[in-house]
């Protein structure tokens, strides 16, 4: 996966498919997560560990930092070729 999203062509949408699979869960509760705000992110992992305020605001920062840079409106398979539009669904 490093070497896809390395790609200047691809390389935002390797990480937007990569985000909705390492986050499952949160794009089963929100399809739309990489448009929350910081508040709605932040009351979701809250509820989801038992770690400090600190870590918690890097958790939220690091998933917006991330979030912010891929793409999510297209859909890759695992040969990088295009294969259809993310249409409120996560797709693997």
């Amino acid at each position: 996966m490093w070497t896809q999203f390395r790609s200047t062509k691809n390389g935002k949408t390797i990480l937007g498919n990569a985000l909705t699979i390492a986050y499952s869960e949160l794009y089963e509760t929100y399809p739309s997560a990489n448009t929350l705000g910081k508040d709605d992110l932040t009351d979701f992992f809250k509820t989801r560990t038992t770690a400090g305020s600190l870590a918690l605001a890097h958790t939220v920062n690091t998933f917006k930092n991330l979030a912010d840079y891929a793409e999510f409106n297209l859909i890759l398979n695992a040969g990088g070729q295009w294969c259809g539009h993310i249409i409120g669904q996560i797709h693997r």
